[in-house]
C-alpha cells in the first residue's frame, strides 16, 4: 500500500488496497512483445502481466534529489480536511468495516484506528474480513446492509467489480466510502450511481513520483529494475504512471519493468517471480507498490545472495519493513503513508456524509520518506504517530467537537 505524497497523499486508491487497499490476474506462459523509445513494451510472465518502460526525455537528477531531500523530513503541521461537524446526533449507530485481508501489517494498522476513531465518535463498530476476494466482499455489504449499518467502509476494490452490491447499499440509504481507487478527488458520476458516497485515498500518483526520484537519486541515474503491481486495485494504475511520468522525467536512461501479481497470489507468485528477475545481471532495483510484498520477496534476494547486488523501494511504512530498513536490510527506502491517520481519515470522511455533509474531497494526507539517512530519528518502538510530527487523533476530536 500506499503510503512519497500507505507522501500528499492521494492515493496515493486500492486504497490502500485498504493497506488495499485494496490491492490483478496472475498468469504465466510467455508472449510476442514490442516497443517504443518512448513507450512500453508488454508481455506475460510467471506472476502476472508484465510490461517494460524505457522513456525518454532528458536527465534530472539533480532534480530527484532535491526532492527526496524535502520528503526526507517530518512533517509537523497539521491542515484540517474540512470544516467542523457536530458529531453527537451520531451516537450509537453502526460502522461496518470490510477490511482487505487482516494478515496484512497495513490493513491491520488501518482498520485498528478506524475502529478507534469511530469509538470515540459514539459508534458501533464492526470489523469484517473479506480475505480479498471480491466475491466475499460482495457478501459482506448484503450482509451490512441487512444488519443496519449506517455507514460501509470498503478497502482497495474497484468499485466496478462490486457495483451489483453497492447498488443494494444506495437503495437502502447507506453510505459507502471507498478507500484507495486512485487519487484523491470527488466520486465520478459513474462511482455515485453506483453507490460509492465519498472516497478516501492517498496521493498515490505523488508516491509513484517519490519512488522513481528516490531510485534516481540513489543510483546516481542508472536503474535497472522492477515494479510489482496489484491491477485489482485502482491505486496501482495511477502509482505506476506517477512513477513512469517521473521516471521518463528526470532518469530517460532508466529501464524499470511492470509486473502485475494480486494480492491473493502474493505469496504463491512473488518468490519465484523475484528469483527469475534476479537472473538479470543488471538488476539493481526492485519498487514493489506495496512493502507488504517484501515479505516473499526478501528471503528470495537472500537465498539467491544479492542482498549486496539489489535495492528496495516501497511505499506503506508498514512496521515490520521499517525494522528491515533499520537493521540494515535489503529495504533501503520506504515512503511512509500513515496508515494510523489515514484510518482516522476513513472515519472523518464517513461521519460527514452520516451528517449530511458533502464528501471531502482530498482526506489530505501527508507523506516521509524513510531511509538510511533519518530512521534513526524515530523510535520504532513507539506508535506510527510519533513518526509523523501531528497529534493527528487530537485535532480530528476538535474537529468533530470532541475535544
Amino acid at each position: 500500500m500506499s503510503s512519497m505524497k500507505y507522501w500528499r497523499y492521494l492515493a496515493l486508491a486500492v486504497g490502500v488496497l485498504a493497506l488495499v487497499v485494496a490491492l490483478a490476474a496472475c498468469g504465466s506462459s510467455s508472449s510476442s512483445s514490442s516497443s517504443e523509445a518512448t513507450g512500453s513494451e508488454t508481455t506475460e510472465a510467471e506472476g502476472g502481466k508484465e510490461e517494460t518502460a524505457s522513456a525518454g526525455g532528458s536527465g534530472g537528477i539533480a532534480e530527484a534529489e532535491a526532492a527526496v531531500a524535502e520528503a526526507l523530513k517530518k512533517p509537523t503541521d497539521w491542515k484540517p480536511p474540512g470544516k467542523p461537524i457536530n458529531v453527537s446526533g451520531l451516537k450509537g449507530k453502526t460502522a461496518y468495516i470490510i477490511a482487505n485481508s487482516l494478515s496484512l501489517a497495513f490493513t491491520t494498522t488501518l482498520t485498528e484506528n478506524m475502529k478507534e476513531a469511530f469509538t470515540k465518535a459514539g459508534l458501533k463498530v464492526v470489523v469484517v474480513d473479506d480475505k480479498a476476494e471480491v466475491s466475499q466482499t460482495a457478501k459482506l455489504i448484503e450482509q451490512a446492509v441487512s444488519q443496519g449499518a449506517s455507514v460501509i467502509t470498503i478497502q482497495s476494490h474497484a468499485s466496478d467489480l462490486i457495483s451489483a452490491p453497492l447498488k443494494v447499499a444506495k437503495e437502502a440509504g447507506i453510505p459507502v466510502i471507498e478507500m484507495f481507487e486512485g487519487d484523491p478527488g470527488l466520486p465520478t458520476k459513474q462511482q455515485e450511481e453506483q453507490g460509492v458516497s465519498a472516497l478516501a485515498t492517498y496521493c498515490y500518483s505523488c508516491a509513484g513520483e517519490l519512488l522513481a526520484n528516490w531510485a534516481t537519486a540513489n543510483s546516481g541515474g542508472e536503474v535497472t529494475g522492477v515494479t510489482y503491481y496489484d491491477s485489482d486495485v485502482g491505486a496501482s494504475q495511477a502509482m505506476n504512471e506517477g512513477q513512469k511520468q517521473q521516471f521518463a522525467k528526470v532518469c530517460p536512461s532508466c529501464e524499470v519493468e511492470y509486473k502485475n501479481v494480486l494480492v491473493a497470489d502474493w505469496a504463491k507468485s512473488l518468490p519465484t517471480l523475484t528469483q527469475t528477475d534476479l537472473s538479470n545481471p543488471k538488476l539493481n532495483y526492485f519498487l514493489p507498490n506495496y512493502d507488504g510484498m517484501t515479505t516473499y520477496m526478501v528471503p528470495a534476494i537472500k537465498a539467491a545472495g544479492a542482498e549486496e547486488r539489489v535495492k528496495i523501494g516501497s511505499f506503506n511504512a508498514n512496521l515490520p519493513y521499517m525494522e528491515e530498513l533499520a537493521k540494515g536490510g535489503v529495504i533501503k527506502a520506504d515512503i511512509g503513508s500513515p496508515v494510523a491517520w489515514m484510518g482516522w481519515a476513513v472515519a472523518d470522511q464517513g461521519l460527514r456524509v452520516m451528517n449530511g455533509e458533502p464528501p471531502l474531497e482530498n482526506v489530505d494526507i501527508p507523506f516521509r520518506l524513510f531511509d538510511e539517512s533519518n530512521i534513526k530519528e524515530i523510535n520504532l518502538k513507539e506508535p506510527e504517530s510519533t513518526w509523523y510530527g501531528v497529534n493527528y487523533q487530537q485535532e480530528y476530536e476538535k474537529l468533530w467537537g470532541l475535544g
